[in-house]
């Protein structure tokens, strides 16, 4: 025998921040509640020459790394710099990856502010030259 819901029709809400409802908001607004709730910082920026260059950084990423966002946005391959040597080969190949395949994901170890060293999980997207990270 079939096993009937006994919950009444369900009813398709729209998320909080995503523009739909009566709410209103952004994709941008989204984005905000998502690092607000979660411990994820994102960036965005564009390669070249394999190196990446960033455009924004969200305030996470700065806490994560001690740079403000002009020094991150202000440097060929901010991140770069701040990944262990050893995970750097690893870094630039995931790069590489995601240009050629759309998207990549990869661990590596950041330096921290205090010299510490914190393992990251970093998943970036690319189209159109433009990369798009979740860290």
């Amino acid at each position: 025998m079939p096993l009937q819901s006994t919950e009444g029709p369900t009813t398709k809400r729209p998320l909080p921040g995503s523009g739909a409802g009566p709410a209103g908001g952004s994709a941008h607004n989204y984005l905000a509640l998502l690092e607000a709730r979660l411990p994820v910082a994102f960036y965005r920026g564009r390669l070249s020459g394999g190196a990446l260059r960033l455009d924004s950084a969200s305030e996470p990423l700065t806490r994560l790394t001690g740079q403000t966002a002009a020094a991150l946005c202000g440097a060929d391959d901010a991140l770069a710099r701040l990944i262990h040597p050893q995970d750097l080969a690893a870094y630039h190949t995931a790069l590489a990856q995601a240009a050629a395949e759309g998207a990549a994901g990869i661990d590596y170890r950041l330096q921290v502010p205090g010299g510490g060293l914190r393992w990251c999980r970093d998943e970036m997207a690319v189209a159109d030259g433009v990369v798009t990270g979740l860290l």
